[in-house]
C-alpha cells in the first residue's frame, strides 16, 4: 500500500485549527473549486471511527472515496486515513 505524508504548519494554535475543521462545512471548504464532488456524507465527527465519503467525477467515471478518522485527541488532532 502506499503512503503518504503531508505535514503543514498552520500560524494559529492547535485549538484553533481543531475547531475549524470541526466546524459545519469543513470539509467543502477545504475542497477545491475546480474539483467535481458529489455525495459528500458524514458518520460522525473527527473522534476515531468518524468518516466522511463522498464522489469525486473524472470525467464520466465516479470514483469513491473514504476519509476514516484516527488518532482522535479533542481539541488538539485527527488523522485522515483514506
Amino acid at each position: 500500500m502506499q503512503r503518504f505524508k503531508l505535514v503543514s504548519r498552520i500560524p494559529v494554535s492547535a485549538e484553533v485549527l481543531y475547531a475549524w475543521h470541526a466546524a459545519p462545512g469543513a470539509f467543502e471548504r477545504l475542497a477545491p473549486p475546480w474539483e467535481a464532488i458529489q455525495d459528500v456524507k458524514r458518520a460522525g465527527g473527527l473522534e476515531d471511527g468518524a468518516s466522511t465519503s463522498f464522489v469525486v467525477k473524472k470525467g464520466p467515471v465516479g470514483v469513491r472515496w473514504v476519509a476514516r478518522h484516527e488518532d482522535h485527541i479533542l481539541n488538539r488532532q485527527f488523522r485522515d486515513v483514506q
